[in-house]
């Protein structure tokens, strides 16, 4: 079972924190592709294969994340205002 969760950050600290995020991802996907496949015993191979698909598939989860986190960092960075801030655009008459 998956939960969203909410983490706070000092926003110096997330580019960091993506970072590593990013290596963890990159690391769990180089152990997947280490995996051997049972081509011998055919109910083993589809259990293996199932194994390696939610492997790839809590990946996909973390860089999806991570995009996410990213997407909100930039908009912090470069100080996106809400449709709410913005001033009226001048207009001509």
């Amino acid at each position: 079972m998956r939960a969203k969760v909410t983490i706070t950050k000092d926003i110096k600290d997330i580019p960091e924190f993506l970072i590593e995020t990013i290596f963890e991802s990159r690391t769990a996907l180089s152990a997947l592709c280490r995996k051997r496949f049972d081509c011998l015993d055919m109910d083993r191979l589809a259990a293996q294969i199932s194994e390696y698909r939610l492997g790839l598939s809590d990946i996909d989860a973390t860089l999806e994340d991570v995009q996410s986190m990213l997407s909100g960092y930039q908009a912090a960075i470069h100080g996106h205002p809400s449709d709410a801030e913005q001033e009226p655009a001048d207009e001509e008459v």
